[in-house]
């Protein structure tokens, strides 16, 4: 799990900041940029509003969840699509998802096994993701979408 030292020290990587440059965005020395990326120290209000200011999502750095003020304007429309999605739906996006090559997410497969578990009222385990497989024990269900007719 990624503490707040590990959090930080990627933003500032995401920015392409040195620990210098952070360090003074976040009106700091570097020791102590230095010591809150090791986790030795925490840093006070001051330095996470301004390195918030510098483009620091300082809400992932804190919580490890992503703000969403920070998506560029296809990952909003994503993010707003797939919240109007039904269950079945965000379980397919989830699996095409998995299927394009990323790293198979250990939290993706739990998403999955959750919306499957709000449809079946079954526990489940995705066993496989790119297809929609998924096993609530001795049966296994293949999760689908109906296709609309075209005229």
């Amino acid at each position: 799990m990624n503490s707040f030292g590990d959090r930080l020290r990627e933003e500032r990587k995401r920015l392409e900041l040195s620990q210098d440059a952070l360090a003074a965005a976040g009106g700091v020395q570097r020791l102590s940029q230095i010591n809150y990326e090791a986790g030795k120290r925490s840093p006070d209000w001051d330095y996470l509003a301004l390195v918030a200011a510098a483009g620091v999502d300082v809400q992932y750095v804190l919580t490890g969840r992503m703000s969403s003020a920070d998506l560029s304007t296809d990952e909003d429309e994503l993010l707003r699509g797939y919240r109007c999605l039904d269950i079945r739906g965000k379980v397919s996006v989830l699996g095409m998802v998995d299927g394009l090559g990323t790293d198979p997410s250990t939290a993706v497969r739990e998403k999955q096994a959750q919306l499957v578990h709000t449809i079946t009222g079954k526990n489940a385990q995705v066993i496989g993701a790119n297809h929609g497989t998924i096993s609530t024990g001795k049966t296994i269900n293949k999760v689908t979408r109906k296709k609309k007719d075209v005229l």
